[in-house]
């Protein structure tokens, strides 16, 4: 217990002295923005905790049906149209092609061309933009600051998921759970792991140089050249790239292939490596609402809480359960207890497969999205008892929020969790998103999730039988 108690006192003394958190105006008026009080939480929790942002965005005058909108900003977005435009000055030679190429495009006489001729110089820039925009956040004093509150609450969340490994005696016997204690004492969060491919400046500048081809030539010849670079045509590279880069990238390939590289480093992301037994969170996931240096520890450990936990299940969901501490791949429990998990996990996908999208009414596919689901029952989960944990280190409560007294910390807890996915997305979107995404709609994840929870129907008195409290739950790590 001692341990518990330094970690949250130097937890809270860190937060407090690094972020500030006396400003609690900005949460109040965040708040405001997002909660609908005519919503019953123990019926529609999402509705509840995104209602109003979600009326507030389609009633917005640029809000356009066929378009899709999160809540969390898109900071790299912006940082390409400000490069773009040369609103921002960078010094590099690769962004100087860019904003040339750029410049070729507004000489196409047709709109569509000119459109297209952009996208394509968008997208042969992304290595180069990624790579600046990177490094940029990770020299941010507040981005470094929230690394480290993130890496505080992994430290946190790993413990206390320790502890729950030993409470999981009915489906994990001790062999299996001796190996299960291995891998969790080894995992590991970091970032610099996830940014090899772009965390090299000169690198970068150095791919770029293969491509002066993009520079001769016309508007005309130009927009031919990069659509046959879509298409991966080599001839385009100069013929030593492939000796040149041996021992590091494929120039080529990092530079049209950037969406497997790059998108999801530069969004509100976070990844957990099964091969190395290592997870992060993006620079993008440090951003409202799930995290600002100013928010109450309810916010955070609900926050980049939740998202931290979610990653951590991921080490022990169906697919990651099969990789031991180091990577390796094979089975780390013992074939009674892969039954009996498996058993809880049939419980979930069943669930979620009666899950029905409100907007569409269309049903999630509990097997495509199971593991997924199952590191939101088991993040969530995790978050909350290390929140709870330091509560009661703290006398019970955090300081109240103006206008929101009526709300306990632990209430608090759960809204903020229940506003990270909150989202306004096309029909299309939502079609797409549930015939082959692996994640749940936004709503079924905040929803279907707490629904499972005993402590949270418990938190806002939700009665048996109610949406958020059904008798019939599914749980795999805890009740």
């Amino acid at each position: 217990m001692k341990y518990f108690i330094i970690f949250f006192y130097f937890l809270t003394y860190f937060v407090k002295v690094n972020g500030c958190r006396s400003n609690k105006y900005d949460v109040e008026e965040e708040l405001n923005e997002y909660i609908d009080r005519n919503v019953d939480p123990c019926e529609e929790f999402y509705q509840f905790t995104c209602g109003k942002w979600i009326k507030n965005t389609k009633a917005h005058e640029s809000y356009n049906p066929d378009m899709s909108y999160v809540a969390h900003e898109f900071k790299f977005d912006d940082f390409v149209l400000d490069i773009m435009s040369e609103k921002i000055k960078i010094k590099s030679r690769a962004i100087e092609k860019m904003i040339t190429m750029a410049k070729k495009c507004r000489i196409l006489p047709e709109k569509n061309d000119k459109e297209t001729c952009f996208n394509l110089v968008r997208d042969f820039g992304n290595y180069a933009f990624a790579t600046l925009f990177i490094n940029e956040r990770l020299h941010d004093k507040e981005v470094k600051y929230g690394l480290k509150v993130s890496a505080l609450i992994f430290d946190k969340l790993k413990e206390e998921f320790r502890l729950l490994i030993d409470e999981k005696k009915d489906i994990f016997d001790e062999t299996s759970r001796i190996n299960l204690l291995k891998k969790i004492s080894k995992l590991k969060f970091g970032i610099k792991r996830f940014l090899k491919e772009t965390s090299d400046k000169v690198e970068m500048e150095k791919c770029y140089s293969y491509l002066d081809i993009f520079l001769h030539g016309d508007a005309y010849k130009m927009f031919k050249n990069l659509k046959e670079l879509k298409s991966a045509n080599l001839s385009l590279v100069k013929d030593d790239i492939k000796d040149k880069n041996k021992d590091k990238k494929n120039c080529l390939s990092v530079i049209t292939q950037h969406g497997r590289f790059f998108e999801g480093l530069t969004s509100f992301n976070a990844f957990y490596a099964t091969e190395e037994n290592i997870m992060t969170v993006t620079t993008e996931v440090l951003t409202e609402p799930v995290y600002h240096k100013n928010y109450p520890l309810s916010f955070l450990f609900g926050g980049v809480g939740y998202i931290i936990g979610h990653e951590i299940l991921h080490a022990f969901e169906s697919g990651g359960i099969r990789y031991d501490e180091n990577g390796k791949n094979g089975t780390i429990i013992t074939l009674e207890s892969e039954k009996k998990f498996n058993n809880k996990t049939d419980c979930f996908e069943k669930q979620y497969s009666n899950a029905k999208e409100p907007n569409t009414n269309l049903k999630v596919k509990g097997n495509l999205t199971l593991n997924e689901n199952l590191a939101d029952n088991g993040g969530i989960k995790i978050a909350h008892r290390a929140y709870m944990k330091y509560l009661e280190s703290i006398g019970g409560s955090e300081p109240e929020i103006p206008g929101f007294e009526s709300f306990t910390s632990e209430q608090l807890f759960f809204i903020n969790f229940g506003r990270a996915w909150c989202s306004v997305l096309s029909k299309s979107a939502i079609e797409k998103q549930i015939e082959d995404d692996v994640h749940s709609p936004g709503s079924i994840r905040i929803d279907v999730t707490l629904s499972n929870y005993k402590p949270f129907s418990k938190a806002f008195n939700c009665k048996v039988g109610s949406k958020m409290n059904p008798s019939d739950k599914c749980e795999l790590w805890l009740n």
